[in-house]
């Protein structure tokens, strides 16, 4: 499975394993896109500048941006652990790619 990878302590190659790919990053906002055009113009037309697929969600609005990550590809996430130590595991907004390891070599906020 891939998992999309990154090291608290540095946004560069996280490890020596990991490749970049261009995925689709999926930016969701709390407000309709009918809403943002009215109360907040200026914001919607930078948001519909950009992007593709802009759509209403379940609470708000979606579209698809192409962005580049760092990916591994492992069997198992335990495999992870085994690897790189104390590591956290996240939800991604990616499309191609549901989860997000970082791993815990420093201070997070």
């Amino acid at each position: 499975m891939k998992y999309i990878i990154k090291r608290a302590s540095s946004y560069h190659i996280p490890c020596e394993e990991a490749e970049e790919e261009t995925l689709t990053y999926i930016d969701e906002r709390s407000i309709s896109l009918e809403d943002m055009e009215k109360q907040k113009p200026n914001i919607y037309i930078e948001f519909m500048s950009k992007g593709e697929n802009h759509k209403n969600i379940e609470g708000g609005c979606s579209r698809e941006l192409e962005n580049k990550e760092w990916v591994i590809e492992e069997d198992r996430i335990e495999d992870c652990f085994n690897k790189y130590g104390r590591i956290i595991v996240d939800k991604s907004y990616y499309k191609e790619v549901p989860i997000e390891i970082t791993i815990y070599d420093d201070y997070i906020e």
